[in-house]
Protein backbone atom coordinates (compact mmCIF):
# COMPACT_ATOMS: atom_id res chain seq x y z
CA UNK A 1 0.00 0.00 0.00
CA UNK A 2 1.23 3.54 -0.99
CA UNK A 3 0.84 6.88 0.41
CA UNK A 4 1.89 9.80 -0.82
CA UNK A 5 4.33 8.23 -3.17
CA UNK A 6 5.80 5.90 0.17
CA UNK A 7 4.79 2.83 1.03
CA UNK A 8 4.38 1.06 3.91
CA UNK A 9 7.57 0.28 4.75
CA UNK A 10 8.89 4.08 4.15
CA UNK A 11 10.33 3.96 0.71
CA UNK A 12 9.80 6.59 -1.50
CA UNK A 13 8.60 5.88 -4.89
CA UNK A 14 7.86 9.52 -6.00
CA UNK A 15 8.92 9.84 -9.91
CA UNK A 16 12.02 11.24 -10.17
CA UNK A 17 13.83 9.03 -7.15
CA UNK A 18 15.19 6.01 -6.86
CA UNK A 19 14.05 2.98 -4.75
CA UNK A 20 15.64 -0.32 -3.80
CA UNK A 21 14.68 -3.23 -5.43
CA UNK A 22 12.32 -5.22 -3.58
CA UNK A 23 11.92 -9.03 -3.67
CA UNK A 24 8.84 -10.37 -2.55
CA UNK A 25 9.43 -14.00 -2.00
CA UNK A 26 5.92 -16.06 -0.72
CA UNK A 27 6.90 -18.60 1.91
CA UNK A 28 4.86 -21.50 3.29
CA UNK A 29 3.23 -21.69 6.55
CA UNK A 30 5.60 -21.74 9.58
CA UNK A 31 8.85 -19.92 10.76
CA UNK A 32 10.94 -17.90 8.50
CA UNK A 33 13.87 -17.83 8.48
CA UNK A 34 16.75 -15.81 9.95
CA UNK A 35 16.90 -12.30 7.86
CA UNK A 36 20.70 -11.05 6.84
CA UNK A 37 22.38 -8.90 9.70
CA UNK A 38 21.37 -5.61 9.21
CA UNK A 39 23.83 -2.58 8.04
CA UNK A 40 26.48 -1.06 10.06
CA UNK A 41 26.71 -1.49 13.47
CA UNK A 42 26.89 2.51 15.25
CA UNK A 43 29.64 3.55 17.72
CA UNK A 44 28.23 2.60 21.41
CA UNK A 45 27.06 5.11 23.47
CA UNK A 46 28.18 6.47 26.22
CA UNK A 47 27.96 4.45 29.73
CA UNK A 48 24.82 4.66 31.73
CA UNK A 49 25.49 6.52 35.39
CA UNK A 50 25.57 3.45 37.56
CA UNK A 51 22.98 2.34 39.18
CA UNK A 52 22.47 1.99 43.22
CA UNK A 53 24.00 -1.06 44.97
CA UNK A 54 21.31 -3.93 45.20
CA UNK A 55 20.38 -5.09 48.89
CA UNK A 56 22.88 -7.68 50.18
CA UNK A 57 21.75 -11.47 49.35
CA UNK A 58 21.22 -13.91 52.53
CA UNK A 59 24.67 -15.22 53.56
CA UNK A 60 25.28 -18.71 51.64
CA UNK A 61 25.86 -21.50 54.31
CA UNK A 62 28.95 -22.32 56.21
CA UNK A 63 31.40 -24.33 53.78
CA UNK A 64 32.89 -27.75 55.21
CA UNK A 65 36.02 -27.08 57.27
CA UNK A 66 39.33 -27.72 55.47
CA UNK A 67 41.33 -30.71 56.46
CA UNK A 68 43.83 -29.78 58.97
CA UNK A 69 47.28 -29.42 57.91
CA UNK A 70 50.36 -31.63 58.82
CA UNK A 71 52.33 -30.03 61.68
CA UNK A 72 55.31 -28.40 61.07
CA UNK A 73 58.67 -29.57 62.29
CA UNK A 74 59.60 -29.06 65.98
CA UNK A 75 62.27 -26.06 66.31
CA UNK A 76 65.61 -26.78 67.90
CA UNK A 77 65.79 -26.40 71.72
CA UNK A 78 66.97 -23.22 72.80
CA UNK A 79 69.48 -22.74 75.34
CA UNK A 80 69.39 -23.52 78.66
CA UNK A 81 69.05 -20.05 81.04
CA UNK A 82 71.03 -19.84 84.01
CA UNK A 83 69.63 -21.05 87.07
CA UNK A 84 67.81 -18.41 89.50
CA UNK A 85 69.01 -18.17 92.63
CA UNK A 86 67.21 -19.85 95.06
CA UNK A 87 63.74 -18.04 96.80
CA UNK A 88 63.18 -18.12 100.67
CA UNK A 89 61.81 -20.82 102.26
CA UNK A 90 58.06 -20.65 101.73
CA UNK A 91 55.72 -21.30 104.90
CA UNK A 92 55.02 -24.54 106.49
CA UNK A 93 52.29 -26.92 105.37
CA UNK A 94 49.17 -27.65 107.18
CA UNK A 95 50.00 -31.09 109.47
CA UNK A 96 48.25 -34.21 107.31
CA UNK A 97 45.86 -36.03 109.16
CA UNK A 98 46.56 -38.62 111.41
CA UNK A 99 47.48 -41.94 110.38
CA UNK A 100 45.16 -44.88 110.59
CA UNK A 101 45.65 -46.58 114.85
CA UNK A 102 47.77 -49.39 114.99
CA UNK A 103 47.01 -52.94 115.64
CA UNK A 104 46.18 -53.55 119.73
CA UNK A 105 48.88 -54.97 121.97
CA UNK A 106 49.03 -58.19 123.46
CA UNK A 107 46.67 -58.69 126.15
CA UNK A 108 48.34 -58.00 129.47
CA UNK A 109 48.62 -60.55 132.58
CA UNK A 110 45.46 -61.60 134.67
CA UNK A 111 45.47 -59.62 137.89
CA UNK A 112 45.23 -62.06 141.27
CA UNK A 113 42.07 -63.35 142.05
CA UNK A 114 40.00 -61.33 144.49
CA UNK A 115 39.06 -62.57 148.57
CA UNK A 116 36.92 -65.88 149.08
CA UNK A 117 33.46 -64.56 148.97
CA UNK A 118 31.49 -65.34 151.97
CA UNK A 119 30.10 -68.87 152.99
CA UNK A 120 26.91 -69.92 152.37
CA UNK A 121 24.25 -70.51 155.50
CA UNK A 122 24.28 -74.02 157.01
CA UNK A 123 21.21 -75.95 155.86
CA UNK A 124 18.09 -76.49 159.01
CA UNK A 125 18.94 -79.21 161.63
CA UNK A 126 16.48 -82.25 161.57
CA UNK A 127 14.11 -82.66 164.15
CA UNK A 128 16.00 -84.39 167.34
CA UNK A 129 14.83 -88.05 168.28
CA UNK A 130 13.47 -88.70 171.90
CA UNK A 131 15.88 -89.22 174.49
CA UNK A 132 15.81 -92.61 175.94
CA UNK A 133 16.72 -93.18 179.74
CA UNK A 134 20.25 -92.76 181.37
CA UNK A 135 21.55 -96.43 181.70
CA UNK A 136 24.72 -96.80 183.85
CA UNK A 137 27.68 -96.00 183.14
CA UNK A 138 29.36 -99.33 182.13
CA UNK A 139 33.77 -99.44 182.29
CA UNK A 140 35.48 -98.09 179.35
CA UNK A 141 35.63 -100.53 176.72
CA UNK A 142 39.18 -100.87 174.49
CA UNK A 143 39.67 -97.76 171.94
CA UNK A 144 37.71 -99.07 169.11
CA UNK A 145 38.49 -99.35 165.03
CA UNK A 146 37.92 -96.41 163.59
CA UNK A 147 34.84 -96.80 161.50
CA UNK A 148 34.60 -96.14 157.72
CA UNK A 149 34.01 -92.55 156.91
CA UNK A 150 30.41 -92.58 156.40
CA UNK A 151 28.64 -91.11 152.97
CA UNK A 152 29.26 -87.55 152.24
CA UNK A 153 26.09 -85.35 153.55
CA UNK A 154 23.88 -83.81 150.38
CA UNK A 155 25.19 -80.32 149.92
CA UNK A 156 23.83 -77.70 151.25
CA UNK A 157 22.77 -75.07 149.12
CA UNK A 158 24.45 -72.44 147.57
CA UNK A 159 25.54 -69.18 149.52
CA UNK A 160 24.72 -65.44 148.37
CA UNK A 161 27.53 -64.11 145.87
CA UNK A 162 30.26 -62.61 147.81
CA UNK A 163 31.48 -59.11 147.03
CA UNK A 164 33.88 -58.73 143.59
CA UNK A 165 37.71 -58.72 145.14
CA UNK A 166 39.39 -55.10 144.27
CA UNK A 167 40.31 -54.64 140.40
CA UNK A 168 43.73 -56.32 139.92
CA UNK A 169 46.58 -54.61 138.78
CA UNK A 170 46.78 -53.04 134.89
CA UNK A 171 48.68 -55.32 132.52
CA UNK A 172 51.58 -53.98 130.47
CA UNK A 173 50.89 -51.85 127.61
CA UNK A 174 51.29 -53.67 124.16
CA UNK A 175 53.65 -52.84 121.70
CA UNK A 176 52.72 -49.13 119.69
CA UNK A 177 51.46 -49.64 116.28
CA UNK A 178 53.35 -48.87 113.05
CA UNK A 179 53.40 -44.85 111.71
CA UNK A 180 50.63 -44.13 110.11
CA UNK A 181 51.35 -42.87 106.54
CA UNK A 182 52.66 -39.17 106.36
CA UNK A 183 49.60 -36.76 105.13
CA UNK A 184 50.30 -34.76 101.84
CA UNK A 185 52.11 -31.81 101.60
CA UNK A 186 50.31 -28.27 102.38
CA UNK A 187 50.66 -26.19 99.86
CA UNK A 188 53.51 -24.01 98.94
CA UNK A 189 53.55 -20.62 100.97
CA UNK A 190 53.70 -17.02 99.51
CA UNK A 191 57.01 -15.74 98.32
CA UNK A 192 57.65 -13.27 101.21
CA UNK A 193 59.40 -9.82 100.79
CA UNK A 194 62.92 -9.00 99.60
CA UNK A 195 64.80 -8.49 102.59
CA UNK A 196 66.97 -4.80 102.82
CA UNK A 197 70.41 -4.40 100.77
CA UNK A 198 73.03 -5.08 103.25
CA UNK A 199 75.08 -2.00 104.20
CA UNK A 200 78.47 -1.77 101.83
CA UNK A 201 81.39 -3.49 103.18
CA UNK A 202 84.40 -1.58 103.65
CA UNK A 203 87.49 -0.91 100.83
CA UNK A 204 90.43 -3.85 101.32
CA UNK A 205 93.69 -2.13 101.95
CA UNK A 206 95.65 -1.58 98.62
CA UNK A 207 98.78 -4.82 98.98
CA UNK A 208 102.26 -3.54 98.78
CA UNK A 209 104.72 -6.20 96.97
CA UNK A 210 108.27 -5.75 97.88
CA UNK A 211 110.83 -7.19 96.22
CA UNK A 212 113.55 -9.50 98.59
CA UNK A 213 116.46 -11.41 97.48
CA UNK A 214 116.78 -12.17 93.86
CA UNK A 215 118.83 -15.52 93.38
CA UNK A 216 121.25 -16.86 90.40
CA UNK A 217 120.45 -20.13 90.16
CA UNK A 218 122.30 -22.73 88.61
CA UNK A 219 122.63 -23.15 84.50
CA UNK A 220 119.74 -25.20 83.01
CA UNK A 221 117.59 -25.59 86.20
CA UNK A 222 114.26 -23.65 86.14
CA UNK A 223 113.27 -20.19 87.18
CA UNK A 224 111.11 -19.80 90.76
CA UNK A 225 109.16 -16.82 92.15
CA UNK A 226 107.99 -17.17 95.85
CA UNK A 227 105.55 -14.71 97.61
CA UNK A 228 105.39 -14.10 101.45
CA UNK A 229 104.16 -12.25 104.05
CA UNK A 230 100.40 -11.29 104.98
CA UNK A 231 98.05 -8.83 103.23
CA UNK A 232 98.71 -6.09 102.42
CA UNK A 233 102.60 -6.52 102.61
CA UNK A 234 104.21 -8.99 100.91
CA UNK A 235 107.67 -10.04 99.77
CA UNK A 236 108.92 -11.50 96.43
CA UNK A 237 111.72 -13.62 96.18
CA UNK A 238 113.11 -14.70 92.43
CA UNK A 239 115.43 -17.27 91.75
CA UNK A 240 117.20 -16.78 87.91
CA UNK A 241 119.38 -19.28 86.64
CA UNK A 242 122.48 -18.35 84.80
CA UNK A 243 123.06 -18.63 81.17
CA UNK A 244 125.47 -21.18 79.99
CA UNK A 245 128.99 -20.59 79.22
CA UNK A 246 129.70 -19.99 75.77
CA UNK A 247 132.70 -21.04 74.12
CA UNK A 248 136.44 -19.53 74.92
CA UNK A 249 137.40 -16.79 72.47
CA UNK A 250 140.37 -17.55 69.90
CA UNK A 251 143.70 -15.57 70.77
CA UNK A 252 144.65 -11.84 69.85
Amino acid sequence: MMENGFDSLGSDFRPGKSCPRVVFAILPTGTAPTGPTGGIVGPTGPTGATGATGATGPTGPQGLEGATGPTGATGATGPQGEVGPTGPQGLEGATGPTGATGATGPQGEVGPTGPQGLEGATGPTGATGATGPQGEIGPTGPQGLDGATGPTGATGATGPQGEIGPTGPQGLDGATGPTGATGATGPQGEVGPTGPTGATGADAPTPTLTIGTVTTGAPGTDAAATISGTAPNFTLDLTIPAGPTGPTGADA
